[in-house]
């Protein structure tokens, strides 16, 4: 339903960009990508970038995109700490670990800049 009710303002204000927001549970993201992709070539493609990212969108909706977001990735904790005594394979380790959650985020804030922009 709320694609048929974006659809006035859509056609109202056409130098406007309508821009969704999902934040998912990893078990509904399926479902979701299905419900605006059916099944075929271009789900298999959505899920596969989930998996990898933990985002994805949806650019055949009432908005001109639609964000799958994870809702653990956004939940993860990516501080950088490391203690006093750490050995360089820690210091490592911990690195590879906070810019894990971040590559959702630039990921997504890439494409949400085009649209803003």
């Amino acid at each position: 339903m709320t694609d048929e009710l974006l659809q006035n303002p859509r056609d109202k204000f056409n130098d406007v960009n309508f821009i969704g927001f999902r934040i998912l549970p990893p078990r509904e993201a399926s479902y979701f990508a299905r419900r605006y992709m059916g099944y075929g070539d271009e789900l298999e493609k959505t899920m596969k970038v989930w998996r990898k990212e933990k985002a994805f969108s949806i650019k055949k909706s009432g908005y001109h995109v639609y964000f799958g977001l994870s809702a653990q990735a956004l939940d993860s904790d990516d501080a950088f700490e490391v203690k006093d005594d750490a050995t360089k394979t820690d210091i490592k380790r911990a690195f590879f670990k906070s810019l894990k959650g971040k590559k959702m985020n630039k990921k997504i804030l890439s494409e949400f800049i085009e649209f803003v922009a």
